[in-house]
Order: structure tokens, then C-alpha cells, then sequence
């Protein structure tokens, strides 16, 4: 009886080894992993671009944080490079990786140099990034573990030219994590906003949406933050239109994230914008 009677449980244990070895470790196309790839790289492309402007207003010594802000366990490259000139050449060796990345030239290699670039420029200064900034680095990581040069890549064309177009299987564990990674942050951000916190009850989203004004002056003078914060939205002022910017916060990666730090989230959303249009 005991035999019998232990044998649906060891099967039921064997099905969900299986499915867990299967979800993890089972080889899958590298074709998605590729496309992940590109998609990153130009992504964190468009990220350096976008920084350019205010590169050393936001990391320098010489711009609004001459020092960094000390956190326990916590390290930057900025803080044992400090020059002006240093500065400018990681920025440098984050936009050949970022390139590195989209074309799959060297991607393992080029990936831990953009997770380890982004975490200098994160430690470096806290207070110009939001989590969307955050979760680019960990992307970076992902890439860094994963076999995203197997395909349509430079990687590929060097080593199997004649096979190039072919998309070798793979181990899909890296992938897995970004995708877990991904569900596990908006189900917490969507558990957080329904909460009711204080940064979620609307108050924070109706300030910049209904006022005239912007957060401008977090921002130093003549940055491109602080300009694109003037005007952006440009719906802002309409209240018909309002609704829209708040879309930013509320399907933002973070809570009370939207893409110049404004904490924009709305009490009845879903279904209603009433509270934002006010």
C-alpha cells in the first residue's frame, strides 16, 4: 500500500522537475535572444545620446553634485576617475559598447562593459536616474550571461559565415531571468499603486498635470532636461489632454517613474482620468 500510494507523488515531483528543467535548460532558438539584443542596443544608444548634452552637468565634479553620494557596499569607477576627461572617455567606451551590442560584435564582452559603465554613472549620481535608468543596467547584465551573439551577429558571421542565417539553440536560463525579471517588476508596481501610498493617491499626479509650471527647476541651468521638462508634454496645459502624460507614470516601469522623474500616477485609473483632469 505505501509503495502504491507513494507513487503519484513521486511522479507529480518528477512532472515538476521536468517542467522546471524544461522552462530553464531546455535549448530554444536564439532567435529571440538576438532580437533582444538589437532592441537593448539601441535603446542604450539612444540613452547615451540623450545624456550627451548634460554629461557633465549631471556626473562631473564640476556639475550639480561635485560629490558622490557615499552608499554602504556600493562602488563607481567615477569615484577613482574623477576627471573631466575620464568622464568623457567612459562615456565613450559605453557608446562603443552600446554599438558592440547592436551588431553583436565581441556581445559578452561588450555587454559587461555597458553593466559595468552604467553602474559607475548610476553610483555616480542617483538623482537625474529613475528605475527605467536601472533596469538598462541589469539588462546589460543579462546580456553579459547570455549567448546573445549567437545569432545574427558579428560574433555569428566570424566563427559560422556559411550558417549565418541559421539560429543555433540554446540553453534559454539568461532570457528566462530577463523575462521573470520584467514580470516580477510591474506586478509589484501594479501591487504598489493600488496600495494607495502617498505617492499614488493623485495629488502627485495632478500638481504637474493641471499646473502651468514643470519640475524644470530640479534640473541645472540650460540642461536638456531641464529645457525638454518646459515642454514636455505639450498636452500638459490642455485638460482634455492631460490624462496622456500621466500614462508615463502609471505604465512606467517604477512606481511614480515617468521620463523626467515626475511621481505621475492616478487614483482611478483604471477606468476613469477624472482625477487627473482636474
Amino acid at each position: 500500500m505505501t509503495t502504491v500510494a507513494s507513487r503519484p507523488v513521486g511522479g507529480m515531483a518528477d512532472r515538476l522537475v521536468g517542467l522546471w528543467n524544461e522552462f530553464w535548460f531546455k535549448p530554444t532558438s536564439t532567435a529571440t535572444l538576438a532580437l533582444v539584443r538589437i532592441a537593448f542596443g539601441g535603446v542604450l544608444l539612444a540613452w547615451c545620446v540623450f545624456m550627451s548634452f548634460d554629461l557633465l552637468a549631471f556626473f562631473s565634479d564640476s556639475g550639480i553634485l561635485p560629490e558622490r553620494v557615499a552608499y554602504p557596499w556600493t562602488w563607481s569607477l567615477l569615484e577613482v576617475f574623477s576627471s573631466d576627461i575620464a568622464l568623457v572617455a567612459l562615456f565613450g567606451l559605453l557608446v562603443v559598447a552600446a554599438i558592440c551590442i547592436i551588431v553583436g560584435y565581441h556581445t559578452r564582452l561588450a555587454s559587461l562593459v555597458a553593466f559595468v559603465v552604467l553602474l559607475s554613472f548610476e553610483r555616480r549620481n542617483l538623482l537625474v536616474l529613475n528605475a527605467a535608468d536601472i533596469l538598462l543596467r541589469l539588462f546589460a547584465l543579462y546580456l553579459a550571461l547570455a549567448p546573445a551573439g549567437a545569432a545574427l551577429s558579428v560574433d555569428r558571421w566570424r566563427h559560422h559565415r556559411d550558417r549565418f542565417w541559421e539560429f543555433p539553440a540554446r540553453a534559454p536560463w539568461a532570457l528566462r531571468l530577463v523575462q521573470v525579471q520584467i514580470s516580477v517588476l510591474y506586478l509589484f508596481t501594479v501591487w504598489l499603486k493600488l496600495q494607495g501610498s502617498p505617492g499614488t493617491r493623485g495629488p502627485p499626479c495632478r500638481t504637474p498635470c493641471a499646473s502651468s509650471r514643470s519640475p524644470a527647476s530640479t534640473f541645472p541651468p540650460g540642461s536638456t532636461r531641464r529645457r525638454w521638462s518646459r515642454t514636455w508634454p505639450p498636452t500638459a496645459r490642455s485638460p482634455s489632454r492631460r490624462p496622456w502624460p500621466c500614462s508615463s507614470g502609471t505604465a512606467g516601469p517604477g512606481p511614480g517613474s515617468s521620463p523626467v522623474g515626475w511621481p505621475c500616477t492616478c487614483p482611478s485609473w483604471p477606468p476613469s482620468w477624472s482625477a487627473c483632469s482636474r
